[in-house]
């Protein structure tokens, strides 16, 4: 007997008995070995296109990117995303200022923005400058951050992160000083 599709003999020891009761009841008889292997091959592929076609599978989810993800979370989510990435320099100027017995909020939302370090009982922002604060945009960010702040009713002292990592204490000398200057002048008006 020979395979109809390759022509192969069935009876040269490629095709078993039990393999041909198997193939009557899957109905491929008359076909040797490899041609049901690639039969079954071609099944296979042509039912996995059908199923693509059919239930497509959705691309895996891109991962957020920090503007997106900053985007989804509430204000009290993004000051504490800022707190935990704030620098080393507002670090030692917040427990300068905490050795000093000031109370402050750190990362304090003021309307759309965040302060550095917020004295609520004068209405003083202290910001803490990085390097990239030198940068034109970030100028002008800042500027506009400014004016915002000012227009509110609150002082801004801007320091550098180089000064307060050379001397954090001093720093916040200064900034009681110019706390306690605040005061003075509101006691006069």
């Amino acid at each position: 007997m020979l395979c109809r599709v390759c022509r192969a003999d069935l009876h040269k020891g490629s095709f078993t008995e039990q393999e041909y009761v198997r193939c009557l009841k899957a109905a491929v008889v008359g076909t040797c070995r490899e041609c049901r292997k690639m039969a079954n091959w071609k099944r296979k592929e042509t039912a996995q296109k059908v199923m693509d076609a059919m239930f497509p599978v959705p691309p895996p989810p891109r991962m957020k990117t920090e503007d997106e993800r900053w985007k989804t979370l509430t204000a009290d989510e993004k000051r504490q995303d800022l707190i935990k990435r704030r620098p080393k320099a507002e670090l030692l100027l917040c427990q300068a200022l905490a050795d000093q017995g000031v109370d402050f909020i750190p990362q304090a939302p003021i309307g759309c923005y965040f302060a550095d370090i917020l004295i609520p009982l004068h209405k003083l922002v202290v910001e803490v400058d990085g390097g990239y604060h030198g940068e034109q945009t970030q100028q002008l960010m800042d500027f506009r951050r400014s004016l915002f702040l000012k227009n509110s009713g609150y002082s801004i002292i801007r320091v550098k992160n180089e000064q307060v990592n050379h001397d954090a204490g001093g720093i916040a000398l200064a900034i009681m000083n110019a706390a306690d200057g605040r005061a003075k002048k509101k006691k006069r008006r």
